[in-house]
């Protein structure tokens, strides 16, 4: 009997998160735009001409 119910819930959790995956969501601040999806993956990074042109490189450092 619980078993079926744990089941059907991974199930239904693994759809729910291919349905959030669909969800995308977009926000620009100075010049970086950050792409991503209600599942909580970023998708894309934009970073505009202007804001690499901008004086203070300091604030576009990327840490890998």
């Amino acid at each position: 009997m619980f078993g079926d119910i744990m089941g059907n819930l991974e199930q239904k959790q693994a759809e729910m998160q291919k349905k959030m995956a669909q969800f995308t969501i977009e926000i620009e601040v100075e010049g970086v735009t950050i792409t991503g999806n209600a599942a909580r993956q970023v998708t894309n990074i934009t970073i505009s001409p202007e804001a690499w042109a901008a004086q203070d490189k300091e604030c576009l450092k990327i840490y890998s």
